[in-house]
């Protein structure tokens, strides 16, 4: 079994195996490696993570927020290994490396597109859209992105597709392992397109084909994400003003407001309802709290860096565990009250910033913009609209020579101009969008999309 996690997709002809043989770096070492260095993981620096990376307030985007991510899954590994009982039940398992959690986290978010899930769900709209005769009926998603990004997209070698990763590592970015399907949960949400469900065979077998099971390195990275995502993000936004931390420790009626709002989206049962509240009550925010708002003293940063190291510190060292599942694997399971009060933290971004009047009319702009952007770029390769075939030209070359091997009509053109625009930072889809609708004709020396 742990000679089948470091097995690769594709065999390289023109691998020098001397060099590869001197390289003191484990397979794994090389899959995360291959991420971090990768077009598709610089590109999350200009990708949102809840405000836009081009506010002039400094706040995490997708490229800082994966990176958090990592450091939290690997340090998860390390917790857990260190428990004799939990290591030999990993070695059970065939092995957990902190390696594969740690390219896991750094790939997680590769295929979220610009504006995050707004696009998300617009591309999805877009794509199913158009009958039977033109529906991508998988549509878009940005888990099944990232693993189509990884196994096809991304460039590594030019007689292979994808990073070539491990298939331990494939396995571990598919938080959700299945193919989409026509209703229910796995049609809400998936881990693979149909147009890598090759990849996604070869990456669950043998021992998890024909499964819905994710691997235990797939759990540690969705919760390592949870994790951060809890802490960093109501960390700017206490820092830029919008949630009141230090009200919420002394103010009960503030309190109040915030938990009923806050269960009620989640539209949990009573017994569920009461677990999130009490861990809410018991949480270092409220046991602790903040001096006042922060106003960006010394004591303010030191303060708030406490609290948040408190939380991170605590969630990775008292989690995780390791249990035999119903089906006899080894899964990961977490503290309850712990996951509780890690989703009621979520809760206070919800509440407090992603509802606000300000972001949800900057999203509907965000809409028009990616349909606008999706309509222009199937116009544009439309043969019957331009027989010639001129306006393909405003492709990207990389994107041309894919039109022109596409064997699948309008569906095939859909998903490449799908690509493209989630392969875009927000800057570059907010410029090429005024560059082809005539609101900013741009520089005739530019760049274009290289």
């Amino acid at each position: 079994m742990p000679a089948l996690r470091a097995e690769r997709r594709h065999k390289i002809a023109k691998v020098d195996t001397a060099a590869h043989r001197d390289d003191p770096r484990s397979e794994f070492q090389r899959d995360r490696d291959r991420i971090l260095y990768s077009s598709a993981f610089r590109r999350l620096s200009g990708i949102t993570q809840v405000a836009s990376p081009g506010e002039l307030y400094p706040v995490h985007n997708r490229l800082t927020h994966s990176l958090k991510v990592a450091q939290v899954g690997r340090s998860l590994v390390h917790q857990l290994l260190a428990d004799a009982a939990a290591a030999a039940l990993a070695a059970e398992a065939g092995g957990i490396d902190p390696d594969v959690v740690e390219a896991a986290c750094l790939a997680h978010d590769l295929g979220h597109p610009p504006f995050g899930h707004v696009a998300e769900f617009e591309l999805n709209a877009l794509l199913v859209d158009g009958g039977e005769a033109q529906s991508v009926s998988d549509g878009y998603d940005g888990n099944a992105q990232s693993f189509r990004i990884v196994t096809n997209l991304a460039v590594r070698y030019d007689d292979a597709l994808g990073l070539n990763l491990t298939r331990a590592t494939l396995r571990a970015i598919l938080k959700y392992p299945w193919l989409r399907e026509p209703e229910g949960q796995r049609h809400d949400k998936w881990g693979a397109f149909h147009s890598e469900r090759d990849d996604f065979a070869w990456c669950r077998a043998p021992e998890f084909t024909g499964t819905n099971e994710r691997t235990v390195e797939a759990a540690l990275m969705d919760w390592a994400d949870d994790i951060a995502y809890a802490v960093h993000d109501v960390e700017d936004f206490f820092r830029a003003g919008l949630i009141p931390l230090d009200r919420l420790k002394t103010d009960a009626r503030e309190r109040a407001r915030f938990l009923q709002s806050a269960l009620d989206r989640t539209a949990l049962d009573g017994e569920s309802r009461e677990r999130m509240e009490r861990a809410f009550e018991e949480s270092a925010i409220i046991r602790y709290g903040l001096p006042g708002p922060f106003r960006g003293s010394r004591y303010d940063r030191s303060s708030l860096r406490d609290l948040t190291s408190r939380l991170i510190g605590d969630y990775i060292t008292n989690s995780v565990s390791l249990t035999r599942g119903a089906s006899g694997r080894i899964q990961l399971a977490i503290h309850p009250d712990i996951e509780a009060e890690v989703r009621i933290l979520k809760e206070l971004t919800w509440y407090y910033v992603i509802e606000s009047p300000a972001l949800v009319a900057q999203r509907f702009g965000q809409r028009t913009l990616i349909r606008s952007l999706f309509h222009t770029f199937c116009d544009a390769a439309d043969t019957k609209r331009d027989p010639k075939g001129r306006d393909v030209t405003i492709f990207p070359l990389y994107f041309r020579e894919r039109l022109e091997r596409n064997q699948a009509g309008v569906r095939g053109v859909k998903r490449i101009v799908a690509d493209l625009i989630s392969g875009m930072s927000e800057a570059q889809a907010v410029a090429v969008h005024q560059r082809l609708t005539g609101q900013s004709l741009g520089s005739a020396l530019d760049m274009y999309l290289q």
